[in-house]
């Protein structure tokens, strides 16, 4: 078991030169992320909407998935397979921590960043838990990978 660098489907190293994203993420943002992640993500030029305050999680997960748009929150609930099936939910991107602990919450902040960034991919249906050290990528039920950034380098942890 070990972490390897993650080569991209397409072929392309992440050794080569950063390419421009051909899709960035669209991201619908819950009340429950703090406006100093909102500011982050305007930085970051990153593709979002915010949700309107007091709404249900299904009332959420709907409309995301009407814009076709991973919600960013971090309420775990939104990883429940019974409350959220891959196959009717477009996804969701769960941020671990709080800024509590502010180093590992902007830790957290740019390991989500450095995801959308390296998104080459359809990831439809995929709900990501991001935390400073990790992001653990649900596919389906019982099928997750789980990547780590290092130097602006994706490794996926690989069982051999």
């Amino acid at each position: 078991m070990a972490w390897v660098l993650l080569e991209f489907a397409d072929g392309k190293s992440q050794h080569a030169p950063a390419q421009p994203l051909q899709k960035r993420p669209k991201l619908y943002v819950d009340e429950t992320i703090e406006p100093e992640v909102l500011e982050r993500l305007r930085k970051a030029k990153a593709n979002f909407v915010v949700g309107r305050p007091g709404l249900s999680d299904e009332c959420h997960a709907q409309e995301a998935t009407r814009q076709k748009r991973f919600i960013l929150t971090n309420d775990r609930d939104f990883l429940s397979n019974r409350k959220f099936p891959h196959e009717s939910f477009y996804g969701a991107i769960v941020l671990e921590g709080d800024l509590g602990d502010a180093e590992a919450y902007r830790e957290a902040i740019e390991n989500l960043v450095s995801l959308a960034k390296h998104n080459r991919g359809d990831f439809e249906g995929t709900k990501f838990e991001v935390s400073a050290s990790t992001i653990t990528a649900h596919f389906a039920p019982g099928e997750k990978m789980q990547l780590r950034v290092r130097e602006r380098k994706l490794y996926e942890w690989v069982e051999e």
